[in-house]
């Protein structure tokens, strides 16, 4: 019957796959904007970081957090904890604002 086979199929699916091609046919538009935030943030960041003449690695030495973390942070693939975010502000003489919004 339409419903055994239905059912068949849907255990044989993961909820991992139906996920993924739900969010694939659908994109949220909030994953949009998320990804325009990221691209802003990395931009912003970047030209503070290049105004100081430091590289990646230099500015995270300077900001006593591994290079990686910094990464993430400029990229947008993570948020800094409060102080963290304070702590780059005050090192780039701006405000977590204009910094991270």
């Amino acid at each position: 019957s339409c419903a055994s086979a239905f059912w068949e199929k849907l255990t044989s699916t993961t909820v991992s796959e139906v996920m993924t091609a739900f969010s694939e046919r659908y994109p949220s538009p909030s994953s949009e904007k998320s990804r325009e935030e990221k691209y802003l943030r990395k931009q912003k960041m970047r030209a503070y970081r290049d105004n100081c003449g430091l590289l990646i690695d230099e500015a995270a030495t300077l900001l006593g957090i591994s290079k990686t973390y910094f990464v993430k942070i400029e990229n947008g693939e993570k948020d800094p904890t409060l102080e963290l975010a304070l702590k780059i502000a005050k090192f780039y003489k701006t405000t977590v604002d204009e910094l991270f919004s």
